[in-house]
């Protein structure tokens, strides 16, 4: 008797039976994992250079879903930082936050959408938007969202380039590392429609973020329809 499968096929998975090779058990059942999602879309959008806008907040990247046809599992954001001026070590550093948005931002730039397949497409209703027009040029009108309350899903706290006491950093030949955050490894955020998430960053108390300050940021994401 050849294997064969059942068919029963789930959501989850699909049963079969399959011989075992022993003498008191030849057959035995087997399950196969079935995604329950049909992708139509894998893919990225990074930011360009933004500069600090000398604020005590600032939204850098956003990614807003409005389609009623595809969902969105966004499953990597990162974010990087540096400075081009040190300051004192008493200045707190910025904190960078990924939040969930219900309400689609505004300005800001349009950015590009990049398929990790070639013949794959994004969703019109599926928008990625950045705080910057082009490398080290900030869009004319700064991008806003409304972040409710009690929506992070996470957080960090930057690197900062300081100087002990003084006036004036010491001089010397100094080196930053690359420190490139990373958020969501290896876990989905699902974005349904009318959802979605923004990268922004606060600085504790008065502290602004200074326009000697440059960042760039990105998101990885899939959109799909349920199977």
């Amino acid at each position: 008797m050849p294997d064969f499968s059942s068919s029963l096929v789930s959501g989850v998975a699909a049963h079969g039976w399959r011989r075992g090779g022993t003498t008191s058990d030849p057959w035995y059942q087997f399950v196969v994992p079935v995604r329950d999602r049909t992708p139509s879309f894998t893919g990225r959008s990074t930011s360009f250079r933004t500069t600090g806008r000398a604020a005590a907040t600032q939204n850098v990247m956003t990614l807003y879903n409005s389609s009623a046809t595809v969902l969105v599992a966004l499953n990597r954001v990162f974010f990087d930082v540096y400075d081009t001026a040190a300051r004192l070590i008493t200045v707190h550093p910025a904190i960078v936050r990924v939040s969930r948005i219900t309400a689609a931002p505004t300005n800001g730039t349009v950015l590009t959408q990049t398929a990790m397949d070639t013949t794959q497409s994004s969703d019109a209703g599926v928008v990625a938007r950045g705080d910057a027009s082009a490398d080290g040029t900030n869009s004319a009108s700064a991008l806003t969202v409304t972040i409710p309350a009690g929506t992070v899903l996470t957080q960090e706290v930057l690197s900062r380039n300081v100087w002990i006491s003084g006036t004036a950093p010491p001089a010397g030949t100094f080196t930053e590392l690359a420190d490139r955050v990373s958020f969501f490894d290896g876990t989905e955020v699902i974005l349904r429609q009318n959802q979605g998430v923004a990268l922004h960053l606060t600085s504790p108390g008065a502290t602004s973020i200074p326009n000697t300050s440059f960042f760039i940021a990105g998101m990885d994401w899939e959109e799909y329809t349920r199977a």
